[in-house]
């Protein structure tokens, strides 16, 4: 049973009551427009322009149909953790790469290596 799950820049994410995260690259269409979509035990809201809000009764039921009807792919779901911890990787260095090109300070080699492994592991 799914006890969380968002969906965000990187996909869709959820969550099982065995602690398996799943995961997706694809961001299902609802009747209702979203950035990001977050649906637990303690929280059921979106955002959309910058807005967060509740998510109505039908709102909360068009979700609980999705989360219902997802089918496991292991396979997928482990590319795609590779996938989104590459890009977490990616994002969270691009300050160094920035910093070079407006000051001229060179990355670090170990950022530098760790940024190539990252676009490695990078799935299209």
């Amino acid at each position: 049973m799914i006890t969380a799950f968002q969906i965000d820049e990187f996909g869709t994410t959820a969550k099982t009551d065995s602690n398996q995260v799943l995961r997706s690259n694809a961001r299902p269409p609802m009747s209702f427009d979203y950035e990001i979509l977050t649906f637990t035990s303690t929280e059921k809201t979106r955002f959309w322009q910058l807005d967060k809000v509740n998510l109505t009764d039908e709102q909360c039921a068009e979700v609980q149909r999705h989360i219902d009807s997802i089918q496991v792919n292991t396979e997928l779901t482990n590319e795609l953790t590779q996938n989104h911890q590459a890009k977490k990787i990616l994002a969270q260095t691009d300050w160094y790469v920035l910093r070079f090109l407006e000051t001229g300070t060179p990355v670090p080699d170990n950022i530098t290596d760790m940024r190539r492994q990252a676009r490695e592991n990078v799935v299209s």
